[in-house]
């Protein structure tokens, strides 16, 4: 029975197997690989198929996947694509020489390389997906170079490899780390947005309660929601009053002040710019 090997990091050697670029790249079948398999989308659209996944992928995107997952690359003739084989553990791999990939059907699991406990870069996901900025993808294209390099001694070039890999996988789980936080920051805030709009919100009061600069939260919501807080307050408000409406007798001003509009004139423009009516054509009977 194989070793389970834990990653940290006394233990982490990675190691860049091949890496290779190239434009519409059409798999006809799908493959495994016996190392690790990152997917870097540098330019264009295409298809990435990764186990029962079919992923319509975008520019600066790359998919980490584990040894023996499943995966199909079918790209339009406008995409390129990086494809990087690495192992975090195998300090006696070579650059060249080994079978890393071969069709589905023909993959035997005995042949993986390296047997690794990877619960902290995939948790239960099956693949890591992330959008990478500039600085990334100047890595990619240092490793790209590196590996093709004959500049240099293979020890040292084999060391360059090595912390330029180390720098994209920090970078991505670093980045993932962030964006899990802030989302969870956001979505207290919106919870928050949902069961005080009936005051006179504001921002700042949010980020007196929550600790947070109003900048950053304005920065989560719209990273998160795709919304400012002001639209996310105005549609709570709206959405609200509008249940009012269809279901009490209550007068617009009586409205305004319950789901905290300044006034029923304040009520009625901002209800007409968000459903295109009246309030009071909204009115039940």
């Amino acid at each position: 029975m194989n070793e389970t090997i834990l990653l940290t990091a006394d233990n982490i050697r990675p190691f860049v197997r091949c890496v290779g670029l190239g434009e519409h790249i059409c798999q006809q079948e799908a493959h495994k690989a016996y190392d690790h398999r990152m997917i870097c989308v540098m330019k264009g659209q295409g298809i990435l198929e990764i186990e029962d996944d079919r992923i319509e992928t975008a520019p600066h995107t790359f998919y980490m996947i584990p040894p023996g997952t499943s995966y199909r690359v079918c790209s339009s003739r406008e995409q390129q694509v990086l494809v990087v084989n690495f192992d975090l553990t195998d300090r006696a791999a070579q650059l060249a020489g080994t079978v890393v990939s071969v069709r589905a059907v023909e993959f035997d699991e005995e042949k993986i390389i390296e047997r690794t406990d990877w619960s902290r870069l995939f948790g239960d996901r099956r693949y890591v997906e992330h959008h990478y900025g500039m600085e990334t993808a100047d890595a990619l294209q240092k490793l790209l170079r590196l590996y093709f390099s004959h500049e240099m001694s293979e020890e040292i070039r084999r060391l360059c490899l090595m912390s330029t890999l180390l720098y994209i996988l920090t970078d991505a789980m670093h980045t993932e780390d962030r964006q899990s936080r802030s989302r969870a920051v956001a979505e207290k805030i919106h919870t928050y947005i949902l069961t005080h709009y009936e005051s006179h919100l504001t921002m700042e009061d949010a980020a007196a309660e929550f600790h947070y600069s109003p900048s950053y939260i304005s920065r989560i919501l719209r990273l998160h929601y795709h919304a400012s807080f002001k639209q996310i307050l105005t549609e709570c408000r709206l959405s609200n009053s509008l249940l009012l409406l269809e279901n009490t007798d209550l007068s617009c001003e009586e409205i305004a002040q319950r789901v905290g509009f300044y006034n029923g004139q304040h009520f009625s423009g901002a209800f007409e710019r968000m459903y295109g009516k009246k309030p009071t054509q909204f009115r039940r009977g």
